[in-house]
């Protein structure tokens, strides 16, 4: 889906954000990425750059390029592995 919005680094660069503001957007992404882990997605990118932020101060994850299921990709190194 197309997300109307500005990254977050590019919002960063006018300015630093009023607490509430950043806490809004800061809570906005913790619930993306709880929703990706509910359906066992992990992102492995979050950056600034892969936060958009929509209208209403609304975050939204993008860029699930190098997202993987781990139960499902034997790539992932698991705890203990070497």
């Amino acid at each position: 889906d197309l997300v109307e919005g500005l990254p977050l680094d590019r919002l960063l660069l006018r300015g630093r954000l009023p607490l509430d503001r950043a806490v809004k957007i800061a809570c906005g992404a913790a619930r993306g990425v709880e929703a990706l882990h509910a359906l066992g997605i992990v992102h492995r990118d979050i950056k600034s750059q892969n936060l958009i932020v929509a209208p209403e101060d609304r975050a939204v994850v993008i860029d699930l390029g190098l997202a993987v299921d781990p139960s499902r990709d034997e790539r992932l190194t698991r705890t203990g592995g070497v």
